[in-house]
């Protein structure tokens, strides 16, 4: 979060340190939007501040970071907001692993403005934010960075940040959770029941940890536990899609190939907009034997999103999708 002095007066001129704190708020959120082609909001990249602020370009934590920066510089006392709700879950096998969202409040009721990305909302506390430290914030961003890291299939790098983190900031479910994944990817099952243990009994309402304890459970050979977890799961996740995709992922992994074609089916019904869950119900009917469903959720796929890389895997996987 450390700015250049090129920045310090950048801010300096365009929003200065006098008028009223709203204001120069929002003059400091056009200032971001407005250089050159504005902020470009990039999922996977997290970057520190003075290469954001010289890019223009980042995920959502690295602008809540550059802003709350640029911000305290102003002398404006901005805070960060965490939004358990809008975390994104990326699938890599059967398990889940998230990236947080962070944004940025400021204020105290009833005026409260939380500045989400490149927008600023009133009365934010309809939403599912809740006001977090600077060190929490900081750890969510290396969350982000480890979760980038392990969608790039470098689990150990993963591994060794989770786990100091996990040390520091016990507090934060996400930490645990990403920490089960990154031993998952390496097949260190026993580990990742151990923190798969500990974190549910920290955290016994989190669900993706379930998704993540049950591969654990799974992978160790202890079944009865394995469906402990799945009936615990069920009773906190019910209908939500993400789970009930993470329901298809496991049966998937387990050769059930049409059961896990009907999870993804139900998962579609909410989100029907979904390439990744499309794509996986594209791998259980061909998996399954079940052409003519398989070529349909394909060409399904194509619409929705005709250049993204999972149709080239499919391709590659199941050759009879070549030339649709």
């Amino acid at each position: 979060m450390e700015l250049s002095p090129d920045m310090e007066h950048d801010v300096d001129v365009a929003i200065g340190h006098r008028g009223e704190p709203r204001d120069r708020l929002h003059k400091l959120i056009r200032h971001l939007n407005d250089r050159n082609i504005g902020f470009e909001q990039v999922q996977g990249v997290s970057l520190p501040v003075k290469r954001a602020y010289r890019e223009h370009r980042g995920d959502c934590m690295t602008y809540a970071m550059l802003f709350v920066a640029l911000s305290r510089h102003l002398g404006l006392e901005t805070h960060f907001v965490h939004a358990a709700e809008v975390l994104s879950y990326y699938e890599s096998g059967d398990s889940l692993y998230a990236s947080s969202h962070i944004a940025v409040g400021y204020g105290n009721n009833p005026d409260d403005i939380v500045v989400d990305f490149t927008h600023a909302y009133d009365d934010w506390h309809l939403a599912a934010y809740h006001r977090i430290d600077d060190a929490a914030a900081i750890a969510l961003y290396f969350n982000n960075v480890a979760a980038y890291a392990m969608n790039e299939g470098r689990a150990h790098y993963a591994e060794r940040m989770l786990a100091f983190l996990v040390e520091k900031r016990p507090n934060l479910a996400e930490l645990h959770n990403n920490l089960i994944v990154a031993h998952l990817r390496q097949d260190q099952f026993s580990q990742a029941l151990e923190v798969a243990r500990r974190g549910i009994a920290l955290f016994p309402s989190y669900r993706p940890m379930f998704t993540n304890a049950i591969q654990a459970a799974y992978g160790v050979g202890k079944f009865d536990l394995a469906h402990q977890y799945e009936a615990r799961a069920a009773t906190i996740s019910g209908n939500d899609p993400l789970f009930v995709f993470a329901r298809g992922l496991q049966l998937y992994q387990r050769t059930e190939y049409s059961r896990a074609a009907e999870e993804f089916e139900r998962a579609l019904d909410a989100d029907k907009d979904s390439v990744v869950i499309v794509a996986w119900l594209v791998r259980a009917h061909l998996s399954a034997g079940h052409r003519e469903e398989g070529l349909e959720a394909f060409a399904r796929a194509q619409k929705i999103a005709p250049n993204d890389h999972r149709l080239k895997e499919l391709m590659e996987r199941f050759p009879e999708l070549r030339g649709l």
